[in-house]
């Protein structure tokens, strides 16, 4: 379609981002106990047989990505790319790629766009998994740079770049160590909440973490 270019990118499979996701919004909660104060968050529960990652700045930008059963759809919106992608446009593009069978879109799709809470209307980039040919297919509009993608992290994040990112935004010193154990899924513990944060308050830590199906040591 004129005006939107779209792209096949080798991004992990969604188990991996998914996975990332919870870290980095167990991560923040540690580092920042208020709400407002995150970049990123997790929800468990967000549907049936569905979770929600997302990410936000405070100036205005915010992603949303949905998994559910190998599947995932996300968009983002960046309020400082003058371009926009339309739903219009993005609805019409979706419908022939579900021509091209292995490269259609998530059965995700549908229930993404038509949630409220997601803001579709304001679409800087809007992607999905493809499991025949593990990529996803993203589409953007033609012009638009989106260098400063709130999915970095979830993409291509690890323990470092979170330390180096967290420390900046959060204005503290963020040790590489306890980040990487909290990427590898260890379960949570006094000491290593202790280790990211001194100030944080282990009850509220561990209460926030097993609500995100995080692991954490018992009560």
């Amino acid at each position: 379609m004129k005006g939107v270019n779209l792209a096949y990118l080798a991004y992990p499979p969604p188990e991996v981002v998914e996975r990332r996701g919870r870290a980095l919004a167990v991560l923040d909660a540690v580092l920042s106990p208020e709400w407002e104060e995150r970049y990123f968050s997790f929800d468990q529960d967000w549907s049936a047989g569905a979770r929600m990652a997302s990410a936000r700045n405070g100036s205005g930008d915010e992603a949303f990505m949905l998994f559910s059963q190998g599947e995932c759809v996300f968009k983002q919106f960046l309020h400082e790319v003058p371009q926009r992608l339309s739903l219009a446009e993005a609805q019409a593009l979706t419908e022939v790629q579900g021509t091209a069978g292995a490269l259609g879109p998530s059965p995700l799709l549908g229930e993404f766009l038509a949630e409220p809470a997601f803001s579709t209307e304001e679409l800087t980039e809007l992607g999905w998994y493809v499991p025949g040919v593990r990529h996803w297919v993203v589409m953007h509009p033609a012009g638009a740079v989106t260098e400063d993608s709130l999915f970095r992290l979830l993409f291509q994040g690890d323990a470092l770049l979170y330390a180096a990112w967290a420390g900046d935004m959060f204005e503290l010193p963020v040790p590489e160590a306890a980040a990487e154990l909290v990427f590898r899924h260890a379960p949570l513990t006094p000491s290593l909440v202790q280790a990211l944060n001194p100030e944080a308050d282990w009850e509220s830590a561990r209460e926030e973490a097993a609500g995100m199906g995080y692991p954490v040591q018992p009560a």
